[in-house]
């Protein structure tokens, strides 16, 4: 949660109306368009199907960026953890060293690809199957989270400190709080915090938020889509809201802000000044070990971090699997990837796809630097909000016979004559045009901008979803079918 010259809690809590509004957005479409897709069919059916499928073609990339990169977390970062605190509280120097191990390429590589049978079984085995084993998930990796946040705002700084500087000096090391936090405003860090930086730190904070607004990926396929979605996703914009400001606040309370972030600051731009008894990366669960002497209390937490990425691996791949299925209904796929099975109720082909890409994507991040080239994440997600922020501008006024037959009249209403839907998402729009210039002038936020890392990890992926989409157009059009057609009314429930 570091970010140079920015206190990201605020950040996180100045972004939070931006969350609210877009939920209230998606909520209002998932009312309209309760669809497998979510925004592709909104997008496709308001502007240009080109259009939406080039958006959702990148959010789907980034789904699958995201899919492998919280499968290289859990042992990467939350399993090395566990195994290097046990090791630590144990005594047992072989249990430490396995923590270290699993940070290393080839044991992110080996444990994650071990995780991918997991998603994917399940997966496939029905989503009733997925909803029964994703709740018992989210409520172990929420009990953590509520112990984390207590432990963060009951633990005093001078015993994270005392704890800290105890195990350094028992490691044998000359490094202390107090040393650590000099060294890095020798290489360069700069105390304490500034508007600027916090500003332009809102697409960082944003991107904590994720995964608030995707269940409207899924309304094809939930009874009652259009209450029940609609039901879900403000209040869970709202507890990720609650749950991340905490967070944010907690742990400078723990820390001090000037630790935290400047060990951060030396652990990315100068790793060689990072303590060598610090065995692990200074993230939230690694410092969680130095704020108590209770194991029971930090095996725990850790614990529940680990069930927590296990959750979150599977629920990103369930809803990229409907924007699939919602690109071979409308024919931009072959179709037969949106066959379901009859056993098991779910588009096999589309997910055995997945886990292949997934696992792709799960070696070349281990393994390459083919994931600099997306240059920066969030500017491309930046895009893709941007251009659904201007889609429901527009809503009401191109597309009236669509927006008067699906929105719901108690959303129909307008203020100076304008809807007010059309100025929710003349909001959105503006927001994230600001958030796409924040995210593209900031390398902290992804990595260094250059012309190849735009090219191809931006501007690359959506200009090949407009070529994809039509090559498929003129592939179907010799063939005497027009796709375009299908895109005048939204699918069929």
């Amino acid at each position: 949660m570091g970010y140079p010259g920015a206190n990201t809690a605020v950040s996180l809590l100045i972004v939070g109306p931006l969350v609210i509004l877009v939920a209230a957005i998606y909520s209002i479409m998932s009312i309209a368009m309760p669809r497998s897709g979510g925004d592709y069919v909104w997008v496709s059916r308001i502007l240009h199907p080109a259009i939406g499928f080039m958006q959702n073609f990148y959010m789907m990339f980034a789904f699958m960026y995201w899919t492998a990169l919280i499968i290289s977390w859990v042992p990467n970062w939350y399993l090395s953890t566990l195994l290097g605190a046990w090791g630590v509280w144990s005594n047992n120097p072989a249990l430490s060293e396995w923590g270290s191990k699993l940070t290393t390429p080839e044991w992110t590589f080996i444990i994650g690809s071990l995780f991918i049978p997991y998603i994917f079984g399940l997966l496939m085995s029905g989503m009733k199957n997925v909803a029964r084993v994703q709740k018992i998930l989210f409520v172990i990796a929420n009990f953590g989270m509520f112990a984390l946040i207590a432990v963060l705002f009951v633990t005093p700084t001078n015993t994270f400190v005392s704890n800290l500087n105890e195990y350094l000096g028992s490691a044998g090391s000359a490094a202390t709080y107090e040393s650590i936090v000099e060294t890095s405003k020798t290489v360069g860090y700069q105390p304490g915090w500034y508007w600027l930086p916090t500003i332009i730190a809102l697409p960082y904070a944003f991107g904590m938020y994720g995964g608030y607004n995707w269940s409207s990926y899924v309304g094809g396929e939930v009874k009652d889509a259009s209450r029940k979605i609609s039901l879900t996703i403000i209040p869970t914009a709202i507890l990720s809201i609650i749950f991340f400001v905490l967070i944010g606040f907690g742990i400078f309370q723990m820390t001090g802000y000037d630790f935290y972030n400047g060990i951060q600051y030396v652990f990315y731009l100068k790793p060689e000044a990072y303590p060598e008894a610090l065995i692990l990366p200074p993230l939230i669960n690694y410092f969680i070990t130095f704020a108590t002497k209770n194991f029971a209390i930090v095996f725990t937490i850790l614990f529940c971090f680990v069930i927590n990425g296990i959750w979150m691996m599977g629920g990103i791949p369930t809803f990229a699997s409907r924007c699939f299925f919602a690109w071979s209904f409308d024919r931009i796929l072959p179709s037969k990837l949106a066959d379901v099975s009859e056993r098991f109720h779910v588009p096999l082909y589309i997910l055995t796809l997945q886990a292949i890409l997934s696992w792709v994507c799960l070696y070349l991040m281990c393994f390459t630097q083919f994931f600099a080239y997306q240059a920066n994440v969030y500017v491309g997600w930046m895009i893709c909000y941007a251009i659904v922020g201007l889609s429901i501008t527009i809503f009401p006024w191109t597309k009236k016979q669509l927006y008067e037959t699906t929105v719901p009249s108690r959303y129909k209403r307008k203020i100076a004559g304008i809807p007010v839907l059309s100025i929710l998402g003349a909001v959105m729009f503006g927001f994230f045009v600001f958030m796409t210039y924040a995210a593209y002038t900031n390398a902290a936020l992804g990595g260094p901008i250059s012309w190849a890392s735009v090219g191809i990890g931006i501007f690359g992926i959506l200009i090949l979803g407009i070529v994809i989409y039509y090559i498929s157009y003129v592939y179907h059009k010799r063939k005497g079918i027009d796709i375009s057609l299908a895109f005048k009314e939204i699918p069929p429930e």
